[in-house]
This record gives C-alpha cells, sequence and structure tokens, in this order.
C-alpha cells in the first residue's frame, strides 16, 4: 500500500460546517479504515470536518512507521549477509564467498528495498507540503465562516487540531532523514556486491 494514492473530495458548507466527503483509494483495505476512523471520530467532525484530512494522514503515517521498522530488519539482514554489518559478529556471509546465483538474488533483494525506499522517501516528502496546506485551509475555511457570519472555531478547538498537525509535521524530517539514510545504506551494499560480481 506504499505507493496507494488518496484522492479526497471534501464540501463543507459554512453556516454549520455540515459535509460531505467522496474518498477513494486503490486498496479497498484504505477505504475501510478512513471509515473507520471517520465513524469513530463522527463527533469531532461534526464540529470540525477537517478532522478527516488529518485522518487521512494519519491513514497514510502510520503504516510508514511500521513500514520503516520492518524495512530496518529486512537492511540487516541484507548486511549480514554482505558481511557490512556494523559489528562484525552479526555477519553470517562473506560476500567473496557467495556464488553467482546467490550474489543475483542478493543484488536483485537489494535493489527491490532500494525502490521500495525511494516510493517511500516521495510519500514522506509528499506528506511535508500536506500539513502546511491544511492549515492554509483552516484559516481559509474561519475566514469564510466569518463572511458569512457562522461562529468561529473556539480556541481550544483550534488550537487541538493544530497542535495534531504540528507534532506531525516535527515527526516528518525524522522521518525523511531515516528513510535517507536505509537508502545509504542500500547504496553501500550495492556498491559492495557490484565490486564482487
Amino acid at each position: 500500500m506504499l505507493g496507494d494514492t488518496i484522492h479526497c473530495a471534501l464540501r463543507i458548507r459554512l453556516k454549520d460546517l455540515a459535509c460531505v466527503c467522496l474518498m477513494s483509494a486503490q486498496y479497498t483495505e484504505r477505504i475501510e479504515a478512513l471509515r473507520r476512523a471517520c465513524v469513530q471520530d463522527v463527533n469531532i467532525i461534526r464540529t470540525f470536518p477537517l478532522q478527516m484530512v488529518h485522518s487521512i494522514f494519519e491513514e497514510i503515517a502510520v503504516p510508514l512507521s511500521t513500514w520503516g521498522s520492518n524495512l530496518w530488519k529486512r537492511i540487516r539482514s541484507l548486511e549480514d549477509w554482505t558481511g557490512m554489518t556494523p559489528s562484525r559478529e552479526l555477519a553470517t556471509a562473506r560476500v567473496d564467498l557467495l556464488d553467482s546465483r546467490r550474489l543475483t538474488i542478493l543484488l536483485r533483494d537489494l535493489h527491490a528495498v532500494r525502490v521500495e525506499l525511494r516510493i517511500g522517501l516521495i510519500n514522506i516528502k509528499t506528506m511535508t507540503g500536506f500539513i502546511p496546506w491544511v492549515i492554509t485551509a483552516l484559516e481559509k475555511l474561519e475566514k469564510l465562516r466569518a463572511e458569512v457570519g457562522a461562529s468561529a472555531l473556539t480556541a481550544g478547538q483550534r488550537a487541538q487540531f493544530e497542535d495534531l498537525l504540528r507534532f506531525n509535521e516535527n515527526i516528518l524530517p525524522n522521518m525523511v532523514e531515516s528513510t535517507t539514510g536505509f537508502l545509504d545504506c542500500i547504496d553501500g551494499q550495492m556498491n559492495v556486491v557490484s565490486v564482487v560480481f
């Protein structure tokens, strides 16, 4: 589901914040998870429809965190194969002792992980630009509501939502750094295998 895109059209009636949302994604599981999140947060969404947009963000961000830790285990396993682990005792094989068939498999696995990392990095960088967009949408929504004479969000409601966004915004640079670090590891492994191959 790493390369899956979620499309969302959200229409909000300014005077009472009633909303209609149309979402689509390649994987049905994604839409079902978002539907469950919206049902769970229905009271929040009634008072603050942009929470639905934050649910989309979380549907992408939480699996990315799990993906990152699982991917690190795969990278460590590949490093063990090449004998390029931080601790030499963890190495289970040496590249120069591997036959051509195993080197081909290793190179294929390294390439697969590298492609997965690139897709993940694109997703994370896209999410980095998503949060400022949501904050701008919030400001625009509040301005338009004021123009039609509707009451603004309470300071507490707005602060709570902005805190959620800022929290996630602070996590994303670390995700970019760790994913870039994983890519560096894989590139190093591919160089080692390429020299031997």
